[in-house]
């Protein structure tokens, strides 16, 4: 059996990194707490899809550039690479979509159920929208630096980069909305 599927591996590289993140998801939670505005509802309501949809890129990039590592398509130097650069920009491109099309559907939730405020729904749309594209932007950095770090000391980023990316994701997901709440204002 390959080394890098070693059953004590896989459980020493990965239980520190999903105790650091139990005590990250905490901190995000007492972030959202402190600073909730007066729509309190609508912004809870964008906290799951921004966490999940910013998680699931940094995942689908993590395990594309651990798998592309392994098979020596990709090197962790963090020189321009032509596949390096196709996975990053996909990322970004899925998240402007993405975050998009949800912020659109906070448009129309926020327009039609709770202001009907054309401007507030606007808002609260821009506020969705701009914080998924901050996380996206976050996750690509986490994504590629906490892989190329990995495994150039040895650890195999399948078993510590997507808990790094998946908490980072909850917390920057969290501080970003917070920051454009306190910057678009609604």
């Amino acid at each position: 059996m390959p080394a890098r599927y070693d059953f004590r591996k896989i459980i020493s590289e990965s239980y520190g990194v999903l105790l650091v993140a139990a005590v990250i998801g905490l901190a995000a939670g007492y972030l959202l707490e402190n600073h909730l505005p007066r729509h309190v509802a609508i912004f809870l309501m964008m906290v799951p899809p921004l966490n999940s949809m910013g998680g699931n890129i940094g995942s689908v990039l993590a395990a594309r550039l651990s798998s592309a590592l392994h098979l020596g398509v990709v090197t962790p130097d963090f020189q321009r690479q032509r596949v390096l650069g196709i996975n990053i920009t996909a990322s970004g491109v899925l998240g402007i979509i993405s975050f998009f099309v949800i912020g659109a559907s906070f448009f129309f939730i926020e327009y039609l159920v709770f202001s009907g405020a054309l401007m507030t729904s606007f808002k609260i749309m821009l506020i969705f929208f701009s914080a998924g594209l901050l996380l996206t932007v976050i996750l690509i950095g986490v994504t590629v630096t906490s892989t190329f770090i990995s495994y150039k000391r040895g650890i195999d980023p399948d078993n510590v980069v997507m808990p790094i990316v998946t908490t980072l994701g909850d917390i920057g997901g969290i501080a970003s909305l917070i920051i454009l709440i306190h910057l678009i204002g609604v």
